[in-house]
């Protein structure tokens, strides 16, 4: 029997939000709390691999944590954080290392920059230019630059970019029954995107120019309420680095790994959390926490107008890459350090916000962020 089709309603500047189904029901939001069952074995661990989550056990309270890719330990980060209604979908935009969450459902559809520290949020911008009814995800296209957005009302899906500097939205193509209740988006590293459905329980491969949702194949599972799925970019070990991981829920939270050619899924490990709203992967091999150890590294006059310094007096730094970013993530210039002080010609650029990630040859990296005024 087919499962019956219950849309998640938003009621602008109600208190609180009741989400009642029956069992055979299909929602996007919170999880029923329940306990979970023994945890699943894990493989390897994927040395590098660094997810962040948002764990709704404490729904309607989110909490940031951060854990590996092999193991469901969660590590919180922070406090715990509301929504007006529920998280959509987290990302991590790979040439910032910084990771989003937007809002699933209720004005404002608030996307949030997330300090995966302490876990508080700053508005990057408030989506519009489209209808909503629930924005199940987002996802970075590291290959294109550009982020991509996904809305369901659990009859029918749509995509769509994001102007991360005015919110703007631009629909792509329309609506389609094909995958009535995409649940989440992603983009592998070469920009192919990939939608989760939890209403046929397939995954289905989407083409970002024209919209068109191209079934893979069935997971395998019965997938219900509010999860995500993301690309581990750079796993280690010469692993593919296109492994698409899966917050899921079925009976419980699991983490998973779906195979994009047959759309079948395999079980990683399982959460004692009560559920996972979503996960954003770092690709940087050492992971991010690194990047904040790393402090002899200096980038000066800040802010600059024509010249910077990348400068070290006791790390090794000849042979490191530095790759310039623009605030949309476009890479706007890339030099190998050829000494421990290193000037570079920003002459070329316009006044703004810029973004330096310098890679060094042991896989670690450092980011700084710099402002250039004319």
């Amino acid at each position: 029997m087919k499962k019956l089709f219950t849309l998640l309603v938003i009621i602008i500047n109600f208190i609180s939000v009741n989400f009642t189904f029956c069992q055979e029901s299909v929602s996007c939001g919170p999880a029923p709390l329940s306990s979970i069952g023994p945890w699943a074995i894990a493989p390897a661990d994927y040395l590098g691999s660094r997810g962040f989550v948002y764990d709704g056990s404490g729904y309607p309270t989110m909490q940031l944590a951060a854990q590996g890719l092999s193991a469901c330990t969660l590590t919180p980060r922070g406090s715990g954080v509301t929504f007006s209604v529920f998280p959509g979908g987290a990302t991590v935009n790979t040439a910032t290392n910084v990771l989003y969450v937007n809002e699933q459902g209720g004005a404002p559809w608030n996307i949030w920059s997330v300090d995966t520290t302490t876990g508080i949020r700053t508005v990057a911008c408030t989506m519009n230019g489209i209808s909503f009814s629930n924005v199940t995800g987002i996802t970075w296209d590291p290959d294109h630059s550009i982020m991509y957005g996904v809305n369901t009302n659990l009859s029918t899906s749509q995509i769509f970019s994001i102007n991360m500097s005015t919110g703007l939205c631009n629909t792509i193509g329309s609506p389609s029954a094909t995958c009535p209740g995409a649940i989440s988006i992603s983009s592998s590293k070469t920009g192919t995107l990939f939608c989760i459905d939890i209403v046929n329980d397939n995954l289905y491969k989407v083409n970002r120019s024209t919209g068109v949702f191209i079934l893979v194949g069935a997971l395998g599972v019965d997938a219900n309420y509010g999860q995500d799925a993301q690309f581990d970019m750079n796993p280690c070990c010469g692993l593919d680095p296109n492994i698409l991981y899966w917050a899921s829920y079925e009976t419980g939270p699991h983490l998973r790994i779906v195979d994009t050619t047959l759309g079948s899924s395999s079980i990683v490990c399982t959460y004692t959390a009560s559920q996972i709203c979503t996960i954003g992967i770092f690709d940087d091999i050492v992971g991010i926490n690194k990047d904040n150890t790393i402090t002899d590294i200096t980038l000066y006059p800040n802010p600059a107008k024509d010249k910077i310094t990348i400068k070290t007096d006791t790390k090794e730094i000849v042979g490191a890459v530095v790759s310039i970013y623009g605030v949309q993530g476009q890479l706007l210039l890339q030099q190998t350090l050829k000494q421990n002080n290193t000037q570079i010609d920003i002459s070329q650029f316009p006044q703004g916000v810029y973004i330096a990630k310098i890679k060094l040859s042991d896989g670690s990296f450092v980011q700084k962020k710099f402002v250039v005024l004319k």
